[in-house]
């Protein structure tokens, strides 16, 4: 398919002029390469990369989610998802705009959602609170579809909340980010982590103890954007089983 179509069919853009538009203006990337050319030719396995200064979500956290949904061929149509980690909305607006029913947006910090989610009645914000301690007693809905983007703590503290909520069957998408699992030993000064040796040792880690918790490892994805502070990040899939 060309580029141009293919951005505005995977909700990249709302209309071929404007994905044809970053594309003249050498904003675009395909599997790392710079694309010039609307009628350059891609398939669903292709790693699209947008330049950051381009938005259509709240924050450049929805494009790794819509990475992921792609990469995976996850539909979130009608579905209730549990966004842990919410922040200002990037994970929770690229839910609603792949026609999620109902985002429950919660986190342990506060003031930070944008304010259209805060008005958006899809949405159910939730502040200062431990995830880690939830349970399927906490929400009014069976949860379908878990998403979280976690920042200075392990993702691993939250595999028992998530199994506990999750009937069987359900997927998960975790932003595996290794500043904040290897330990500072691996970090140099501006905090990222060089080896990539260190962070596949610590994902496998991760994935078997996912697994634990009836956290079924599928497949995981290399984010098409580095986090803020340079490190490289990677989306993982889960399903709950048993």
């Amino acid at each position: 398919m060309r580029l141009d179509l293919y951005l505005v069919e995977k909700k990249y853009f709302t209309s071929r002029s404007k994905a044809a538009l970053a594309i003249k203006e050498k904003k675009v990337r395909v599997n790392g390469n710079l694309i010039t050319k609307a009628g350059f030719i891609v398939s669903e396995n292709d790693v699209i990369e947008i330049k950051q200064d381009i938005y259509q979500f709240v924050s450049r956290g929805g494009y790794k989610l819509l990475h992921a949904l792609h990469y995976f061929n996850i539909n979130l149509s009608d579905k209730i998802v549990l966004d842990i980690g919410a922040s200002t909305g990037g994970f929770t607006d690229c839910c609603l705009q792949n026609n999620a029913k109902k985002v429950y947006a919660y986190d342990v910090g506060h003031s930070q959602l944008d304010k259209n989610l805060l008005s958006d009645n899809k949405v159910v914000v939730k502040e200062k609170i431990n995830c880690r301690y939830l349970t399927k007693d906490d929400f009014k809905d069976n949860i379908d579809f878990i998403c979280m983007d976690v920042s200075f703590i392990s993702c691993t503290k939250m595999f028992d909340a998530i199994s506990n909520i999750l009937n069987c069957d359900k997927e998960i998408i975790i932003l595996f980010k290794p500043q904040f699992e290897v330990g500072s030993d691996y970090l140099n000064r501006q905090g990222v982590v060089v080896s990539d040796k260190i962070i596949e040792v610590k994902l496998n880690e991760t994935i078997a103890y996912a697994e634990t918790f009836n956290l079924k490892f599928v497949d995981k994805t290399l984010s098409p954007i580095k986090g803020g502070d340079g490190n490289k990040e990677y989306l993982l899939y889960f399903k709950k089983i048993n």
